[in-house]
């Protein structure tokens, strides 16, 4: 396994979500952290920093904030302090009053602003999450990714078991592609993340055929770019299977990657296995333990023979 560190611009930003370039600065300013700078500081007179690596957003409350100066030469020079820190953009809602002031400033500064339709608190969920998927530490996994019933698992094995081959049958009977052969993986939390490796794209090698293109074969409507990862799937052979289900305990087991533990099964390359194993887990999320509706239903089966 290898990790790299992805890079977010402010361009990449902006187009994903739909923002209006109201000022056109640099679009390639990179943004190297996640969380959405208000500039308080700044606003009350207090410069601490001298730049800025993330976004800005200016609304309703900053407004209120600069109101509070009686002199709108005082509010010039406030908004020309932060605009000189060269963040990698400003972003304003219909709420800011002073959009035309920080765009004289931000045009001398080639300072990239840009206008959301957005409430503040919905525009920063969005573009922090966006942001810390695209400039986290992934680590790249040999495997492969398909979202089976709406569940992320990752497909892991030794090279030339089948996984690719796993992959084509699963995606033929109606499951969503998202990577195969490499994937990068991160986490956020308690959640892990998986998307497409830019290098195996949406590619499959499939052993006897070659290079299968996943889009022309199968359409857009098969394939996801992302998606969270809740479990593992690894394909043994089958005469090498292991018993991933302890009986005893009655749970099945779990296995590591990126520090969170992940439900773990061992299958053969069967879709159809596959399949089971997320039905079993989306079962016991929802509180059903199959081996103690067994045993309940050995015991009810007994009492009926009595």
């Amino acid at each position: 396994m290898s990790k790299f560190i992805n890079s977010a611009t402010a361009g990449e930003v902006c187009q994903y979500l739909g923002l209006k370039v109201l000022n056109e600065g640099d679009m390639n300013a990179e943004i190297s952290f996640s969380n959405i700078y208000r500039a308080d500081f700044e606003l009350a007179g207090h410069k601490h920093l001298d730049s800025l690596k993330s976004l800005v957003l200016w609304s309703g409350i900053e407004s209120s904030f600069l109101d509070s100066y009686t002199s709108l030469k005082k509010i010039i020079d406030i908004i020309s302090v932060i605009v000189e820190m060269h963040p990698p953009g400003i972003v304003v809602t219909e709420k800011f009053k002073y959009t035309n002031n920080l765009l004289k400033i931000a045009k001398r500064e080639n300072v990239n602003v840009f206008y959301t339709n957005m409430a503040s608190a919905e525009f920063t969920s969005a573009a922090e999450t966006y942001i810390s998927r695209k400039i986290a530490k992934y680590t790249i996994i040999h495997g492969a990714i398909v979202q089976i019933f709406g569940v992320g698992v990752l497909i892991k094995g030794e090279s030339g078991v089948g996984k690719s081959e796993l992959v084509m049958q699963l995606v033929d009977k109606g499951h969503i592609f998202i990577g195969d052969d490499a994937v990068d993986v991160a986490r956020f939390g308690n959640i892990l993340f998986g998307k497409t490796n830019k290098y195996a794209d949406r590619f499959v090698e499939v052993k006897g055929l070659g290079m299968v293109d996943i889009e022309k074969v199968c359409g857009v409507q098969k394939m996801l770019p992302s998606c969270n990862i809740e479990m593992v799937i690894e394909i043994v052979d089958g005469s090498k299977q292991k018993n991933e289900f302890d009986r005893s305990r009655q749970q099945v087991k779990t296995t590591r990657i990126c520090g969170i533990n992940l439900p773990y099964y061992t299958v053969s390359r069967v879709a159809a296995i596959a399949e089971n194993c997320v039905v079993d887990y989306k079962l016991r999320n929802a509180g059903h333990e199959p081996m103690i509706n067994y045993n309940e239903h050995i015991t009810n089966t007994e009492m009926e023979e009595k």
